[in-house]
């Protein structure tokens, strides 16, 4: 799966998650959910054989314990990644393979929504032949909660950023798999009574979930505006000020063209001279360069008047390169 995606080539983590899931998704609903139902419903169709032992019911719980326990390990012990830092470690000569080695796991987020997806398949096809298995499903889903947080605290790296396409077509898939739930649940309510009409007292919650079901699948929820305050997939950044958000006030940026063209000559000159000046001078140095700027003023109006100007302008001009350079 992950090198069908891989070629593929998209152009997006999201697009990659995205059609990482759809695939995952699809193989375990039909290799864990549909592939027993099929197996056990030839020749004879559901029968009293579904709950023995080695039955569809039977294998279900089977798949759905074992699944959830052996997928949480791995994710809490990281078996590849004790192998590289441990055993693979010994043979690399490089600190270039050693980073790579130590390099945290990625996050799959398309893998972890389709083993969610294949939990709640398992249980929402199968619970309404044998009930306990929403409660081992409940165990399941509190299992991968603790597996995930302790992965993602001492193995994986920080999570892709992704966009909400992705968590909407978990929603559309649950959705769907909802619609399957209350078909099955008809299903065996006709065959624990074939002869006989739906009882009242499972009429009445079999249509109020198809009703919920419809209005849940068609109803145009994103139109709700109530509904879209309180929607973290819609939220942005695009109606929200810098000031809004943080404590700090954003100064206004203004280029060094503009900010030159607003300050005088004095103004320049401490700047190229002052504690921040360019060149790295600092205050350190700014006495005695002001100490031999006035040095070179009295010489030159000295020399002016007399013979030796160029020999007296010679030494000023290094005491001056003598100041700076120290």
């Amino acid at each position: 799966m992950y090198a069908a995606t891989n070629r593929e080539r998209h152009t997006t983590k999201t697009a990659f998650e995205r059609s990482l899931f759809t695939k995952l998704a699809l193989a375990y609903v039909a290799n864990t959910v549909a592939l027993p139902l099929v197996v056990g419903s030839v020749p004879f169709g559901v029968t009293q054989a579904w709950y023995e032992s080695g039955g569809p019911v039977e294998q279900a719980q089977l798949l759905l314990l074992s699944g959830a326990l052996f997928t949480e390990l791995y994710k809490v012990l990281q078996p590849v990644v004790l192998f590289d830092r441990l055993v693979r470690v010994k043979w690399v000569a490089s600190q270039l393979g050693l980073n790579r080695l130590y390099a945290p796991p990625p996050m799959m987020l398309g893998e972890l929504y389709a083993q969610a997806v294949k939990v709640m398949a398992l249980c929402l096809f199968y619970a309404p032949l044998y009930a306990p298995m929403y409660a081992l499903t409940a165990l399941a889903l509190l299992g991968s909660l603790f597996g995930s947080r302790a992965a993602l605290s001492v193995w994986w790296g920080r999570p892709p950023m992704v966009g909400a396409d992705l968590i909407r077509r978990l929603r559309l898939s649950l959705a769907l798999l909802i619609g399957v739930h209350l078909a099955v649940g008809f299903f065996a309510e006709r065959r624990a009574a074939p002869d006989a009409a739906l009882s009242s007292t499972a009429l009445p919650p079999l249509l109020m979930g198809v009703g919920c079901w419809v209005v849940y699948v068609l109803a145009p929820a994103h139109r709700l505006t109530w509904l879209a305050e309180h929607d973290a997939l819609e939220l942005t950044t695009e109606d929200f000020r810098y000031d809004e958000v943080t404590s700090h006030e954003m100064e206004r940026y203004r280029g060094l063209a503009a900010t030159r063209s607003e300050e005088s000559g004095a103004e320049l000159e401490d700047r190229a001279l002052g504690a921040e000046g360019i060149g790295g001078f600092g205050a350190k140095y700014k006495l005695q360069i002001a100490a031999a700027a006035n040095f070179l003023s009295a010489v030159e109006g000295r020399a002016s008047a007399g013979p030796g100007a160029s020999k007296l302008q010679a030494a000023a001009n290094g005491l001056i390169f003598s100041s700076l350079e120290a």
